[in-house]
């Protein structure tokens, strides 16, 4: 969320800010690492979507992150956001929990896995090809931990109530849905 949790976290921002913010994905300013992510976006349904978003670092609190991210798309006229927290449990074997709320659009159709989040790019053009999104709420707890240098374990718990943007409907054997709740694991 800037979904933080599993999506924003950022244990290893370098310290040479300039020479690799474009390579993590994040700008440090301070106590403040902000998500390159957000800054500037197109598609279809947004037209041009400008945000900001990041986490804290430990140059705030060495235990707790907080972060989020906010944006406006400036052809549906809409804020989205996502704010949250994660709380270190153990800093040797670096474990977190975290909590989140997002509030957005997503891709009609998609979805989204763990190291989705962990992936940057400057100019995402597939976004152009793009027409048919949903909103969504969506509430995210989840557990990581740095099981070697390279390697992360992480479980994740989410509840999305989905409303549909475009005429499309879901198919149930009880019926016809075009909003609905999904859980995940």
């Amino acid at each position: 969320m800037a979904q933080l949790p599993s999506e924003t976290v950022n244990d290893t921002v370098p310290k040479e800010k300039t020479v690799n913010a474009f390579k993590t994905g994040f700008y440090p300013l301070s106590v403040f690492d902000f998500d390159l992510r957000y800054l500037v976006k197109y598609n279809n349904y947004e037209g041009f979507r400008l945000g900001a978003g990041g986490v804290t670092n430990d140059k705030l609190l060495e235990n707790v992150r907080f972060g989020g991210y906010t944006a406006y798309g400036f052809l549906d006229e809409t804020w989205k956001y996502s704010y949250g927290m994660d709380i270190r449990l153990n800093k040797k074997k670096n474990v977190w929990i975290g909590g989140y709320y997002k509030n957005d659009i997503a891709e009609l159709g998609s979805y989204s896995y763990l190291t989705d989040a962990r992936v940057y790019s400057v100019f995402e053009p597939r976004l152009l090809n793009i027409t048919q999104f949903y909103k969504h709420r969506t509430y995210t707890v989840n557990f990581r931990q740095e099981i070697t240098p390279k390697v992360i374990g992480e479980y994740k718990i989410s509840r999305s109530n989905i409303t549909q943007i475009e005429d499309y409907q879901f198919v149930t054997e009880t019926g016809i849905l075009s909003n609905y709740v999904i859980s995940e694991v």
